[in-house]
């Protein structure tokens, strides 16, 4: 005992039930400091007996190397790397009908490297061609069914997975996102220490949840994730996942706990110059600034982080804040700035294949036709909207919805609060066995 306070081999002790001082139990209970350093001795003692954490670091450190190994493995991955990327330039360079039968007839070429190239491809691909993501996370499949070791195919096709589920979420494809997230749970749930790699698809299912504004599920979801990149001393992710967490508490209506966590974050990646989170933190205070309709603020961050996002070459995160801009100029009323930033942010939706997206920004522009009695203007636009869904691979009763508003255009009983209804039923689960149930008084 040091003092009045205990000494941490004798607190470690205690936790550990092995030769308790006498007397240390009653001092605990009194004594503040001593409790606080032994809560913290049991959490290190609890990461220590976890053999996830154990076999985490073998899977990276499999005994200690002498430096000429090292030299050896780095430039052996070095080569590894190189090659992938050279066969990807290969790729690239063919049309996307002839990448199979090409690697088909280049067996070597069918490696890890490879697998973890197209994917970076595709991440690069998830905001602005999600549907190109895909179609590239196809290929990766068949190259990490190719690779010898089972343990690279489990990790490799659920890292494919998680990718995926983001692409599909992008897509406004819910059920098929968390689709691909319980296959890449099963696949890295093979991994001698999943943990980590779980975490990962944890995030992408909560910001799935998120998208279908579930946000009782996704909120403790996404707050185990931070806790569990924070336990492996991974702060970066903790802090983007953190994000995640923010924006909810902000759908949830607690606008201010959300700008707070917003501008904690936001500090964070400024110091780390991490120019694409700072973009978004700086988009999420914009948002927050709308919902305070602080509209100066406002229009000034919303500028700033679509300046930021066309420096990174980020095109859809542009649109996003286009169109976030135009609702609040329609807010205003000022109804032909609004529809200049809504048209052209749904223009650039559509082009990307983003329909829910357009279609949610289409809800706009028809308020607008709405408020000016262009009653022409709104029917032309809701019958585009049954059209598109109907054509693409999307949830029918979406398709359903829409001609709900066409019909109510038609006999020009349509309304805001109807508008209102449709843009909570868009943002909803997306499920094909719930068909569209019009609010009442329309039929």
């Amino acid at each position: 005992m040091t003092g009045e306070h205990y000494d941490d081999a004798e607190l470690l002790a205690y936790t550990e039930q092995a030769g308790v001082p006498e007397g240390l139990e009653r001092h605990i209970g009194r004594c503040e400091d001593c409790m606080k350093r032994m809560r913290a001795l049991r959490t290190f003692t609890a990461i220590l007996q976890d053999t996830n954490v154990h076999a985490f670091s073998r899977r990276f450190r499999n005994g200690r190397r002498e430096i000429d190994e090292l030299v050896s493995l780095v430039g052996g991955r070095v080569s590894i790397d190189s090659d992938a990327d050279a066969t990807f330039e290969i790729l690239h360079r063919l049309a996307p009908d002839h990448w199979t039968s090409w690697l088909a007839d280049h067996p070597s070429t069918r490696t890890r490297g490879l697998v973890e190239r197209i994917i970076a491809e595709a991440r690069r691909s998830l905001n602005d061609r999600p549907e190109h993501a895909l179609q590239l996370l196809d290929v990766a499949v068949i190259v990490a069914n190719a690779l010898p070791d089972v343990l690279d195919i489990a990790e490799c096709r659920g890292n494919v997975e998680v990718q995926r589920a983001s692409a599909l979420r992008h897509l406004g494809r819910y059920p098929a996102a968390l689709e691909a997230t319980d296959v890449a749970a099963r696949f890295l749930g093979h991994l001698p220490a999943p943990t980590f790699d779980l975490a990962f698809v944890s995030w992408a299912r909560a910001n799935i949840l998120f998208s279908m504004t579930r946000y009782a599920e996704a909120l403790p979801l996404s707050r185990d994730v931070e806790q569990t990149f924070l336990s492996f001393g991974d702060p970066y992710h903790a802090a983007r996942s953190r994000l995640l967490t923010a924006n909810i508490l902000c759908e949830q209506g607690d606008v201010p706990a959300a700008e707070e966590l917003f501008r904690d974050l936001l500090r964070y990646f400024e110091d780390d110059d991490d120019q694409e989170m700072v973009a978004w933190l700086t988009q999420n205070l914009a948002d927050c600034a709308v919902r305070r309709d602080d509209a100066v603020t406002a229009q000034a961050l919303a500028r700033k982080a679509a300046a930021l996002f066309s420096a990174l070459g980020r095109p859809s995160e542009a649109t996003r804040l286009r169109w976030s801009l135009g609702h609040l100029l329609l807010r205003q009323q000022k109804f032909d700035a609004a529809l200049w930033e809504l048209r052209s942010a749904a223009a650039d939706f559509e082009q990307r294949g983003m329909i829910t997206s357009m279609s949610e920004v289409c809800l706009d522009v028809a308020e607008i036709h709405l408020r000016l009695g262009e009653w022409d203007e709104a029917r032309a636009l809701a019958e585009r909207l049954v059209g598109v869904f109907l054509k693409a691979d999307a949830p029918l009763h979406h398709a359903q919805a829409y001609a709900a508003l066409r019909t109510a255009v038609e006999r020009r009983s349509a309304t805001v609060e109807l508008l209102d209804y449709l843009r909570t039923y868009i943002a909803g689960p997306a499920d094909d066995a719930r068909p569209f149930a019009p609010p009442p008084g329309v039929s």
